[in-house]
């Protein structure tokens, strides 16, 4: 069996992909614990996905994925 050449294929392919994936959150391996890293994985595109969320789904309907739960509205004080 001929491992060595595929070993070295894997570690030179996983080295030229580094620079894409390192410190990044890929949102499809995700599971359910890692809720907390949901807003990680969509970045700067989060806040605008919630805002979506709440418009259009915001009895959470469409939640069997890596779920962006809507967000409660801010709680507005009367002034007195």
């Amino acid at each position: 069996m001929r491992r060595a050449p595929n070993i070295e294929w894997a570690r030179k392919f996983h080295a030229g992909m580094e620079r894409w994936s390192a410190h990044l959150v890929y949102v499809n391996a995700l599971d359910q614990d890692d809720q907390d890293r949901v807003a990680q994985a969509y970045g700067a595109n989060y806040k605008r996905l919630c805002d979506v969320k709440n418009k259009y789904d915001p009895e959470n309907l469409f939640r069997r994925n890596q779920n962006i739960c809507p967000q409660p509205e801010p709680a507005v004080t009367a002034i007195a």
